[in-house]
């Protein structure tokens, strides 16, 4: 099953195969084509998918979780890579996509 998040209208959509296996890229809510794949449903990875930080910034953001004991979110807003606001939405599509 692949879960899909859609920038424009925040939905989440599944489907059974690959969106390069499909007739379209559209959202099926709103028609948009703003559709990211959501290939793994932990917080670093749907922060990548959204655009928040690259792959490099959430590896170095787990080493250091592994030294301070803290959960990535907090990590995340002390950094400022993200606010609470954010974080909240994120937790949100983790939730629904899991």
């Amino acid at each position: 099953m692949f879960a899909y998040y859609c920038k424009k209208c925040s939905n989440i959509s599944y489907s059974s195969s690959h969106i390069k296996y499909q007739n379209t890229d559209r959202c099926p809510y709103c028609n948009s084509t703003g559709l990211v794949e959501l290939s793994d449903f932990r917080i670093g990875e749907i922060m990548i998918a959204l655009g928040y930080i690259d792959r490099i910034t959430l590896t170095k953001c787990l080493d250091l979780q592994k030294r301070v004991q803290k959960r990535l979110g907090e990590m995340f807003i002390e950094n400022q890579f993200i606010n609470t606001e954010d974080l909240n939405h994120i937790l949100k599509i983790q939730r629904e996509a899991a």
